[in-house]
């Protein structure tokens, strides 16, 4: 009897034995022939029953592996899309806030300037009124003096003699100063 790990085919798990290619001319030994033609064929099964489940696991991984990268896909593309919206927000808050933010500051800026302008109204009200008072104190003052002088010089001008008041009284008319006389 002649065995070979390959077959005819030279396929694993192939067996050609001489043995059993004479139990079919009838050779005496059937029964372990038999058993041995059982035996290959189970190992035969088992083995391809084997790679079967191996290749129906690889598929299966293979399916799996494939349904995961569209779901990876899927969810980065999503991702991307949300990052995308994320930074349009974000941009877009920006141009919100910048826009708030310059229009507070010219709001300001006018509360500012009308505070301002009613500063200097007040300021100018205050020194007009200041002004006008120390006008009128002083124009008070002057009035007073010049009340005063008055009076002195009827005093002085009603303690001179007759001829000394005509001589003013022409040089008042003439407009020439009295050059001491009194």
């Amino acid at each position: 009897h002649q065995q070979s790990g390959a077959g005819p085919n030279g396929a694993i798990g192939e067996r050609s034995d001489a043995g059993a290619q004479c139990c079919l001319v009838g050779d005496e030994s059937d029964e372990d022939l038999m058993r041995e033609w059982t035996r290959m064929a189970v190992e035969e099964w088992r083995a391809i029953r084997s790679l079967h489940d191996v290749a129906s696991v690889c598929l299966a991984v293979e399916e799996v592996e494939k349904v995961r990268a569209a779901r990876l896909e899927v969810v980065d593309k999503e991702r991307r899309q949300r990052q995308a919206e994320v930074e349009d927000s974000i941009i877009t808050m920006r141009e919100a806030r910048l826009e708030a933010l310059g229009e507070e500051m010219r709001a300001e800026q006018e509360r500012m300037r009308e505070e301002l302008n009613e500063w200097c109204d007040e300021e100018r009200t205050a020194r007009m009124r200041s002004m006008q008072e120390d006008f009128e104190r002083r124009t008070a003052e002057l009035e007073e003096k010049l009340e005063d002088h008055k009076r002195a010089l009827r005093e002085r001008v009603a303690n001179l003699d007759e001829s000394q008041r005509r001589a003013i009284e022409l040089l008042v008319k003439v407009g020439r100063p009295a050059g001491g006389a009194e």
